[in-house]
């Protein structure tokens, strides 16, 4: 423990307590995000150096996706002091600071100026997860970086945390004119101020939705790690449009299957029926009107059977050459509806997927949507 801490562990012990009740009270954060503290860097040596990069570093997780800070002031020279421990907490201490926090996870860290490196500072960072190994970062830089809002401590914090929480991200501006706030995979409000704002998200897959003039807006998007990526939302469109599905019951093929076994039958019926009358009309001979009831010594009844014997057949080749006319008409409307028309298919709802990466216990993918 730094001596500056040391001499005011007592009240700092009282404070951090005081702290921790008070952040146990405070508004949970959202289901979407991990609760992550940052421990008060320790140092003998370079104590503005330290509240720095403390500070730094608690920036980052504040603005980091997945994760959210909590603010209850812990100081990792309070919490070892509080709890018997080294400077630098073993496993055994880290689990009774983590008790005494009511946390499972949390960050501590210690800060020194190196042996033979004049001018420099080096952090170890641990990562505490309850039954978990550490994981553990170092990193050295400049002494003269005193100012947690200076953009190269800035980026240094980010790079430690990031190394330490595995974390991917990428930076995506939103276009959304007229919206007030976007929301991002379903739980994440964005505020818009104007209409673009910039965010960093993690790698992968996701959806934001707004509204703007009483309209919905959406846009499905994926964005890799470190990639910068410009995206606008689009009006959600009013009709059905996407894949689609068959209907239930296929009335036009019902209707062409029908048009093709009555034209068949038609068609058949007419060649069948029809062709022996074609050649019925030379058979009006003298036996043929006696048979038939003429008087065979009149030639006036023969020559009316022959004349009317004429007009019977015309009129049956008539009546089966329109029958099997009609049946190939059927049959060629019948197969055309079957096999080439078929039915108008109804609409079918488009589900996007989503796959969100997971910070917690578990580290993994969410996958949502219709596959």
């Amino acid at each position: 423990m730094s001596s500056r801490l040391r001499l005011f562990a007592p009240i700092a012990i009282a404070s951090s307590v005081v702290a921790a009740s008070s952040a146990a009270h405070a508004e949970a954060p959202g289901p979407a995000a991990t609760p992550l503290r940052i421990l008060a860097i320790d140092s003998d040596d370079a104590i503005e150096q330290s509240e720095a990069i403390t500070n730094a570093l608690r920036s980052r997780i504040s603005k980091a996706p997945s994760v959210s800070l909590v603010e209850d002031g812990s100081v990792l020279a309070v919490l070892t002091t509080a709890n018997k421990c080294d400077a630098k907490p073993d496993a055994k201490c880290e689990e009774k600071i983590g008790t005494k926090l009511g946390a499972d996870r949390y960050i501590w860290g210690v800060l020194a100026k190196p042996k033979g490196q004049k001018g420099q500072v080096e952090v170890e960072l641990h990562y505490w997860r309850k039954g978990q190994p550490d994981k553990v970062v170092k990193k050295s830089w400049s002494d003269n970086l005193k100012d947690a809002q200076d953009p190269a401590l800035a980026a240094i914090a980010k790079d430690l945390i990031d190394e330490l929480l595995e974390l991917k991200t990428g930076t995506v501006t939103l276009s959304a004119k007229g919206a007030k706030e976007l929301l991002l995979d379903g739980a994440r409000k964005i505020p818009m101020d104007a209409d673009t704002v910039t965010v960093e998200v993690l790698a992968g897959a996701h959806l934001v939705k707004g509204e703007s003039l009483g309209k919905p807006l959406e846009k499905n998007f994926a964005v890799g790690a470190n990639e910068k990526l410009a995206v606008v939302l689009e009006p959600v469109a009013t009709g059905t449009t996407g894949p689609t599905e068959k209907s239930s019951f296929p009335v036009k093929k019902a209707v062409g299957v029908g048009a093709m076994v009555g034209g068949g039958a038609l068609l058949i019926g007419g060649a069948v029926g029809g062709i022996p009358w074609l050649f019925n009309g030379s058979n009006t001979s003298r036996d043929f009107c006696i048979t038939a009831g003429y008087n065979a010594n009149s030639v006036d009844s023969l020559n009316n059977c022959k004349k009317n014997k004429n007009g019977d057949v015309q009129l049956r080749q008539a009546l089966y050459a329109g029958s099997a006319v009609v049946g190939a008409g059927l049959l060629a409307v019948g197969a055309y509806l079957t096999f080439a028309g078929g039915d108008k298919e109804a609409p079918k709802k488009q589900e996007g997927v989503r796959v969100t990466p997971l910070l917690g216990t578990t580290n993994g993918l969410s996958v949502s949507g219709s596959f």
